[in-house]
């Protein structure tokens, strides 16, 4: 529960346009494939190039290609930025992988 109140905070700073903290949400749904790799490659070099504090990553997948997953979690790792996996729904096979890269992991409680 104060995880998943944690990051309800962080969407409330990031709405905000708080100029001390900047954070970026990106979402990896669905399968996990070459597509997702460009558009998490092109996502996180967008929260590089503006100074970013925090990534989060909303994570519902069931999974998919492993050589996508292992790119992703390159792309994750390669970043200096801290990173956080906020599971939504699912993260099976390869979105736990891609889970399983980033700085923290959380869970939406489930109700």
């Amino acid at each position: 529960m104060c995880s998943f109140l944690w990051l309800n905070q962080l969407s409330v700073d990031a709405d905000q346009h708080n100029d001390s903290t900047s954070i970026h949400v990106i979402p990896v749904k669905n399968d996990v494939e070459q597509g997702l790799v460009a558009f998490l490659e092109r996502s996180i070099k967008e929260a590089e190039d503006s100074f970013a504090d925090l990534i989060v990553f909303e994570i519902d997948s069931p999974g998919g290609r492993v050589d996508s997953a292992n790119d992703i979690a390159n792309l994750i790792t390669g970043t200096d930025i801290p990173t956080t996996a906020y599971v939504i729904n699912q993260a099976a096979s390869a979105g736990s992988y891609i889970a399983l890269n980033a700085d923290k992991i959380y869970f939406k409680p489930k109700r």
